[in-house]
């Protein structure tokens, strides 16, 4: 199956003949790259710090679903390369979209509020189409928070308006809308076709993830603290003492990793690639799963409660997975609230929502949620654009160091910042760099 990356152009940076390459990551970009590498007859290996390769995706049973924690849906999944590799796996999918078939929710007085899905569409149609104007009068490092108040200052706002413009602005970043600078919004400049909400892939994303583990070697346990980059190659320091060498190091971490200095550099990161990895604002995005042993949903509304410290989306399950499971969001300002919260308290909240939009409800017979934020090998969910930076800093992370240290990852591209698909976009990339060509060739099936 051959692949580029939205381009034919062979990017350059490379320094050497790409004998061995050790790839810092199993999550897609990492698997992704090592796979095009390896079929074009590259010795590589991926380093994977844990007992599993994904990294942000993370499908897990619940209640007798497959429930992603982390990357769930394929969005805008027409022309999408996800959906194409899906269909070579023979994977189905299955449309996401819920908005038809969801409601505003206040916990407050447990009202529904129903408006017509033309004018949530419209609304959110008319505030994007308004951006060009508002960053001319806010200016870039003016905060989507400002421009979502200027916006409605002109209109004659319905109840939900706020909340929904916050739900929707906020799911971009995984970030506050005061985070996030409106010049820059949304990160992405790249669309497919088809629904922005998408499909999702039936069993979980692990499956497409899986399908592309062929031909090269992944180390579990493999903990990165360093990488040496010499005059004539590269070593890598693992936690346990040891250490591997090859010809060139790709790099696939998250940003919030980067961030936290986890992994060494030596020489140290050029000061404007730096420079951008701290400009840059990393989201967070938080799940709780419940799963029920008899139908809760069926018939019932997708919930978007309002309110800043709220779940932001309580979707019913059933109809996309056919078993009685609820799957509940939080990111940009409501992640801190739920993390900061235990298991029970959490879950009493979520049901606190269910009994009053659905009625009663029997307790879950099983609870499952992410952490990602607490996770060391991710630090959060995925990258936006703050003030003070902009997107020429994600296409500078991106950049080769040394001509033998590449990175790659949503963070490393405009085009498709913060989605799956974005992350494989720069796989594509440093493999058509390494390989000196301007398309890549995958090997396509089902891993073990």
């Amino acid at each position: 199956m051959i692949f580029d990356d939205g381009n034919r152009e062979i990017p350059a940076g490379v320094e050497g003949f790409p004998e061995r390459v050790l790839i810092v990551g199993g999550g897609m970009a990492g698997i992704a790259a090592a796979n095009a590498l390896s079929t074009a007859g590259v010795d590589c290996v991926v380093l994977e710090a844990r007992d599993r390769i994904g990294g942000r995706v993370h499908s897990v049973p619940v209640g007798g679903a497959m429930v992603d924690l982390g990357a769930a849906w394929i969005h805008h999944p027409v022309g999408n390369p996800l959906t194409r590799i899906a269909e070579t796996l023979g994977i189905d999918r299955v449309s996401g979209e819920f908005r038809s078939e969801a409601v505003f929710f206040d916990p407050s007085s447990g009202s529904l509020i129903r408006p017509e899905l033309d004018e949530v569409n419209g609304l959110e149609a008319r505030f994007y189409a308004s951006l060009d104007g508002l960053i001319a009068r806010l200016g870039a490092d003016g905060t989507v928070a400002d421009a979502v108040e200027e916006f409605l200052g002109r209109e004659k706002p319905a109840s939900w308006a706020r909340s929904f413009l916050r739900t929707f602005s906020e799911a971009e970043g995984a970030a506050p809308l005061e985070s996030m600078a409106v010049g820059s919004f949304p990160p992405s400049t790249l669309e497919y076709g088809g629904s922005g909400i998408g499909d999702f892939p039936v069993g979980g994303y692990a499956g497409i993830v899986g399908g592309l583990v062929s031909g090269f070697e992944v180390r579990m346990g493999s903990v990165v603290t360093d990488v040496v980059v010499g005059p004539g190659g590269v070593d890598v320091h693992l936690a346990n003492g040891s250490v591997e060498s090859g010809s060139h190091v790709l790099v696939t971490v998250p940003l919030g990793v980067l961030q936290a200095g986890s992994i060494r550099f030596d020489p140290p990161l050029p000061e404007s690639k730096a420079s951008a990895i701290e400009r840059l604002g990393y989201g967070r995005f938080e799940k709780v799963v419940l799963a029920f042993d008899e139908p809760v949903g069926v018939g019932k509304p997708h919930l978007y409660p309002m309110g800043r410290e709220e779940f932001r989306l309580v979707l019913a399950m059933e109809r996309f997975t056919g078993r009685p499971v609820v799957v509940s969001t939080a990111f940009g300002s409501a992640a801190d609230v739920i993390l900061g919260r235990d298991e029970p308290a959490v879950v009493d909240h979520l049901l606190g929502h269910i009994l009053k939009a659905w009625g009663p409800v029997p307790d879950p017979v099983e609870v499952t949620r992410s952490r990602w934020a607490l996770d060391p090998f991710s630090r959060g969910a995925y990258t936006y654009v703050p003030p003070g930076a902009t997107r020429a800093d994600l296409e500078l992370l991106g950049a080769p160091v040394t001509g033998r240290l590449m990175f790659a990852g949503e963070a490393t591209g405009s085009e498709r910042t913060g989605y799956l698909d974005g992350a494989f976009s720069t796989a594509i990339r440093e493999a058509k760099r390494l390989l000196g060509r301007p398309e890549v060739e995958l090997t396509v099936g089902r891993g073990d």
